[in-house]
């Protein structure tokens, strides 16, 4: 209260009700004796563990000695407090707070950039062209569906190959030309070159294409 931590709080004394409040309170962070009569904080570390990972488990006790606090803390324990030394409790119940808000925020910005990663490959996949994205030395990095339908071949067979192996050699020399032309800043559209499908024969392709300085990476999006 003297660190102006504003709060409520819910106390349990065994293993069911530990269990119940980590499910039905939804704590923020946890305060934990080191012993206690029904079961100790080893146990009820444990227990989080498997039922909240993410909640933040501080052990304030008067009897635990710095050895034991050491094993706590190698075991994943967030911190430890004395009870001769409590004034040291809030700055680390505000660090552990902290650093899990920071690891939720994390957390939900992957989560929404795995979104948008999944969603924008929807929108590719349903592209009849290819569209498609290759490193400065022309090696593909990702490409849509329809690879399968124009080349023959699925994206994951084209993934960390050069392209230039699948473009006809007869029009090899022209198409590294066009995509040294991309790479200098200048965008093409309407290049044509043919491929060479999986099963052997030609198909006729038109380009469109740009260079990412920022990224390296050059796009193209290829039309039968």
């Amino acid at each position: 209260k003297k660190s102006g931590l504003h709060y409520v709080f819910q106390t349990v004394a065994n293993e069911n009700e530990f269990r119940s409040a980590i499910k039905n309170f939804i704590p923020d962070i946890i305060l934990s004796d080191y012993a206690f009569p029904a079961f100790d904080a080893p146990v009820a570390f444990g227990i989080k563990v498997d039922i909240a990972p993410n909640i933040p488990f501080i052990v304030v006790s008067g009897t635990i000695g710095e050895e034991k606090a050491v094993e706590l803390i190698k075991s994943g324990v967030t911190d430890y407090a004395l009870k001769d030394k409590l004034f040291t409790l809030p700055v680390k119940i505000k660090r552990a707070l902290k650093e899990s808000w920071k690891k939720i925020e994390e957390n939900n910005a992957d989560h929404a950039l795995q979104k948008a990663l999944s969603d924008l490959q929807k929108i590719m996949d349903s592209s009849l062209d290819v569209i498609c994205a290759a490193n400065v030395n022309g090696i593909f990095l990702k490409l849509c569906a329809a690879s399968e339908t124009v080349w023959g071949y699925k994206s994951e067979e084209l993934i960390g190959k050069p392209l230039i192996n699948f473009v006809y050699p007869g029009d090899r020399e022209k198409t590294q030309a066009s995509a040294d032309n991309v790479m200098a800043g200048n965008n093409t559209a309407h290049f044509e070159n043919r491929y060479v499908r999986k099963n052997g024969s030609l198909v006729s392709i038109e380009w469109t294409a740009r260079w990412d300085e920022k990224d390296q990476v050059r796009y193209g999006i290829a039309r039968d």
